[in-house]
């Protein structure tokens, strides 16, 4: 077991990094776009809160002599290495999606960025809980990195439906205001003398 001063340490790992790199990680949203930084920080947080949580395991198999036992397990340098690029990944994140805010309501920024920070503000609230709920029910420990891989999973999810939604409706106008000019001329050349004095 390790002490409470490496777990403060370990928690200092993952806060400093995710407030101090929004920044860079704005400058980052305005060189590459805040769509593709955002998709970089759902890979990189997906693949490093997969490891995080495989829970801790310890094998048996039996071998021809005897049984073989092995550990599947994060060292706690690895397992603060993870945490420490999340929260880096995570501070990109927090700029990028104000970013993106900018791009879609320039117009209601105030009333949009409000509501982006009030629902931080819940996740900051319910994770917790969450992450209680699901210890005591599961009684595994990385269960916590479960929950947050399973949430970035399904906001992947949901932000490539949207991608995917955005570009077929840009496509239909596209398309439709291709030929609308050519139907007004053509409604004009055939209305157009019968109303013509």
């Amino acid at each position: 077991m390790h002490s409470l001063k490496t777990a403060s340490l370990i928690t200092m790992i993952f806060t400093l990094p995710s407030g101090m790199i929004r920044a860079l990680g704005g400058y980052a949203s305005d060189k590459l776009g805040a769509r593709t930084v955002n998709w970089w920080v759902f890979w990189v947080s997906a693949v490093c809160l997969f490891f995080l949580s495989y829970p801790e395991t310890h094998f048996v198999i039996k071998g021809v002599e005897g049984n073989i036992e092995f550990n599947i397990a994060l060292d706690v340098w690895v397992f603060t290495s993870l945490v420490f690029i999340v929260g880096i990944a995570l501070g990109f994140g927090k700029a990028s999606v104000y970013k993106l805010l900018n791009d879609y309501y320039p117009e209601n920024m105030g009333s949009v960025g409000g509501m982006v920070g009030v629902l931080g503000g819940l996740g900051g609230f319910t994770l917790p809980i969450f992450f209680g709920l699901l210890s005591d029910y599961t009684n595994i420990r990385s269960s916590n990195f479960m929950l947050m891989f399973g949430l970035v999973s399904v906001c992947m999810i949901w932000m490539n439906y949207s991608i995917i939604h955005a570009k077929k409706k840009a496509k239909f106008y596209k398309y439709r205001n291709k030929f609308k000019p050519n139907f007004q001329y053509s409604l004009q050349l055939k209305v157009g003398p019968i109303f013509s004095f």
